[in-house]
């Protein structure tokens, strides 16, 4: 059914245009601004020190005919607002459901980011999910931050999070084309 939906709203681009527009980051010209995540639609947005985001999910009525088929109809895209940290001033900037600090001088060694990051009680943020990862590839992109230390790291032929939790297969096929 989701597919579908998206087949049938891709020749309307104005159907997945949230009601919300100030503020929206990732932009690639006009109005497509979102990313597709999990079959979900997914908008950020950017405003002073908080990055957050809507989701967007196809909304469909399914009822049966007199014939006793199922048949469903797109009613639009739903919107809501996604899970948004708070973080205390001058900590740092809420990106999703995390709190981030940012070094900005060069760090070139994955244990030179670990030190930076303990200096400030911090460490480096490992994979949350892949609305997280996708949040923080779009602001990333935004920002012309280029690269940056994620919380992963190989340990004998295993890939560990920087909280010492196995990735998953899931989490293993990430592509980068933010």
């Amino acid at each position: 059914v989701t597919e579908l939906v998206f087949e049938q709203y891709g020749r309307d681009p104005s159907a997945f245009i949230p009601p919300q527009t100030d503020g929206r980051i990732g932009c690639q010209g006009g109005d497509q601004c979102h990313k597709i995540v999990n079959q979900q639609l997914l908008q950020v947005y950017e405003n002073e020190n908080q990055v957050s985001y809507m989701v967007g999910e196809p909304a469909v009525s399914c009822h049966r005919t007199p014939t006793f088929n199922l048949k469903c109809n797109d009613v639009g895209i739903h919107w809501y607002n996604g899970e948004t940290a708070v973080c205390p001033p001058d900590e740092g900037i809420s990106i999703g459901n995390q709190c981030v600090k940012r070094d900005i001088e060069a760090v070139q060694s994955y244990e030179a980011a670990q030190l930076s990051c303990a200096a400030v009680k911090g460490r480096i943020t490992p994979p949350v999910d892949p609305v997280q990862n996708a949040i923080l590839g779009v602001y990333a992109k935004e920002r012309n931050i280029g690269s940056f230390w994620i919380g992963v790291r190989r340990i004998e032929g295993k890939w560990l999070k920087s909280d010492f939790r196995h990735l998953s297969s899931v989490e293993l096929n990430v592509t980068n084309d933010w």
